[in-house]
């Protein structure tokens, strides 16, 4: 995914920003300066402030639907990795998957459907309100509408896409047969929004741009279908054991935050630690997540700064691959045999493994990476 900075953090749920969300601002602004200077109803000033201000509510919207997704996961005792907010929108980091087909149709199309539910909000606003602030609601309730509605296209990366795999996957039993659905449902439908596209910049229209971007997006994920399919077979038939790597640096619950930060984590700042009590794994600990407690008292224990394991991903060593990278959610995790840590397993073991290379370690667990679920 690349570059993406941390600005903020909703209950416990760290938010990313990278620069394709800087870029989708700027669009959904310019969209709704130029409508407001199209209507003559406003002078310049006003035009840019109201730009401003539906601008602002309207990301805010984006956080409500994310948040949708992170608070019905969290329901299901899901764990939430993070929200990152992209050129389209943004993907909520959870592994919706690996608790049924029904749990994670219900934590796609929540998305779209919150902000449904914010559009219709907007236009009730927009009925009993009149002049400049009437304008402003009348757009967003339009920008959430229109979202609601592309977010619910029944191909990948929307909501939508990820909706209709789950049906197709509690209708079938076979995930990669919903994958192959949904694969060719995307490579249709980006080649229709691409053709849209390249008519609407003929038309000197305004959404040929995101159409384009999209529309080749979704070819791609089309086009590799039978890649992916192929590549999960091989990973349904390993075990975890199979490419898991040894962990030999743990630091101790008890262990205060200035000797964790002498002994590990300044060494290492962009690492999670697994942390140990009575040789068992309670949690994890890195340089972000300890800035917090450990800048007011760095002799606190290590436990009153980690990252509970609850919320940290783990696996065990009998489970396959395939289900391992569903409930990993594309991020490095913890393997526990009985409550106790044996090893860690990411993405680079796995694709470490399918190139034939046995595990490395010992080794720190580095970093999540971000898991290919864009949404809304």
């Amino acid at each position: 995914m690349g570059k993406r900075w941390q600005v903020a953090s909703l209950g416990g749920i760290p938010i990313y920003i990278t620069p394709g969300w800087l870029l989708f601002v700027a669009v959904i602004g310019w969209f709704v300066y130029s409508d407001f200077a199209r209507s003559g109803a406003v002078s310049e000033g006003e035009a840019i402030t109201l730009t401003a201000l539906a601008t602002v509510l309207f990301f805010g919207g984006v956080v409500v639907h994310e948040s949708a997704h992170a608070i019905v996961a969290r329901s299901f005792d899901l764990p939430v990795f993070g929200v990152t907010f992209v050129f389209w929108g943004g993907f909520t980091e959870t592994p919706a998957g690996s608790k049924g087909a029904l749990r994670e149709f219900t934590v796609s199309i929540v998305g779209p459907l919150s902000t449904l539910a914010l559009a219709l909000v907007f236009f009730v606003i927009a009925d009993a309100t009149s002049g400049p602030a009437s304008g402003v609601v009348e757009r967003l309730a339009d920008l959430n509408l229109l979202f609601a509605g592309v977010n619910a296209i029944p191909a990948m990366p929307f909501d939508g896409g990820h909706a209709l795999t789950a049906v197709v996957r509690g209708l079938t039993g076979s995930r990669r047969t919903a994958e192959r659905v949904t694969g060719y449902l995307s490579l249709g439908v980006g080649a229709a929004l691409v053709a849209g596209g390249f008519l609407d910049l003929r038309n000197d229209g305004n959404w040929w741009l995101p159409m384009l971007f999209i529309g080749f997006q979704m070819i791609a994920i089309g086009r590799g279908t039978e890649q992916r399919v192929a590549i999960k077979g091989r990973l349904a038939q390993a075990r975890v054991a199979d490419a898991m790597r040894s962990v030999s640096e743990v630091v101790p619950a008890t262990m205060s935050l200035s000797e964790a930060l002498d002994r590990h984590l300044r060494a290492a700042p962009d690492r999670y630690f697994p942390v140990v009590e009575d040789e068992r794994l309670v949690g994890t600990i890195s340089l972000k997540s300890s800035r917090g407690v450990g800048s007011k008292d760095p002799l606190r224990p290590v436990r009153d700064a980690m990252v509970p394991v609850e919320r940290s991903g783990t696996v065990t060593p009998d489970l396959t691959l395939e289900e391992a990278i569903e409930r990993l959610s594309g991020h490095d995790g913890m393997v526990l045999q009985d409550g106790r840590l044996v090893g860690a397993l990411g993405p680079n073991d796995i694709e470490a493994w399918l190139r034939g290379e046995r595990p490395r370690g010992p080794a720190a667990v580095p970093e999540a990476a971000l898991p290919p679920r864009p949404d809304l």
